[in-house]
């Protein structure tokens, strides 16, 4: 069971996507997420989808910025991350550019740790363009059930396609997943992660499902779920 903590978590009341939220996170047992972006010269930077370090840049700015002016702001990067934490945790990146993805395995090869890194994006082809690239890595595919319907795709269909690319796991929202789904993820190969359960009400109900993995942004709460549940959790 993997337990990730969505921006290292803020149940701590400290900032979000920050080596203290991150490694508080470690300490709890859980593992890691983050959106990872590239500076202009080409170094992988944790930025989520909102505003970062109480400043008022945007993450779409990030990609014209220097990797030496957004460490000045703040930003975390890849490489600082590994530094400060060592290696032999699970780190799931959501690629929000799609460029970003070569860089980031090399940071994370370089720590020794590409194994246990997770990329996520909802375009299979660039998965595909990943998995030929390293054969080492996770990648996950992110989609809504709804989305396959507009495009006349069933869930299976789709995980025929994840699974003949080798690809890790599938993510849609936890409460999604059917038995059904579960049991044809599975027989694919196929890890199912949910996102994102904030609730201890709703954390039980995902975690009965039978999901491989969750998202939060509460820490604390999802790991004490898990434990009275007496799931063993992937450090």
């Amino acid at each position: 069971m993997y337990l990730f903590a969505h921006r290292g978590g803020f149940d701590s009341g400290g900032p979000e996507n920050t080596i203290a939220a991150f490694a508080r996170a470690l300490e709890l047992g859980a593992a890691l997420e983050s959106d990872v972006r590239l500076s202009v010269d080409g170094v992988p930077v944790l930025v989520h989808d909102h505003q970062f370090s109480g400043s008022s840049l945007l993450p779409r700015r990030v990609r014209r910025l220097t990797v030496d002016r957004l460490e000045r702001m703040g930003t975390l990067t890849l490489r600082r991350l590994y530094g400060e934490l060592g290696s032999g945790f699970h780190l799931s990146l959501d690629l929000k550019d799609r460029d970003a993805g070569p860089a980031t395995i090399a940071v994370a090869r370089e720590a020794g740790d590409v194994s246990r890194l997770w990329l996520v994006h909802d375009s299979i082809p660039l998965l595909q363009r990943l998995r030929r690239l390293a054969p080492d890595v996770r990648l996950m595919h992110e989609t809504r059930l709804r989305d396959l319907a507009r495009t006349s795709t069933t869930p299976e269909a789709n995980m025929d396609l994840l699974a003949r690319w080798k690809v890790d796991a599938q993510n849609t929202h936890w409460a999604h997943w059917t038995p059904a789904l579960l049991d044809a993820a599975h027989q694919r190969g196929l890890l199912a992660f949910g996102s994102i359960a904030q609730e201890r009400s709703d954390m039980v109900r995902a975690l009965g499902k039978g999901l491989d993995g969750l998202y939060t942004d509460h820490v604390e709460r999802l790991v004490g779920v898990a434990r009275e549940l007496n799931l063993e959790r992937t450090p």
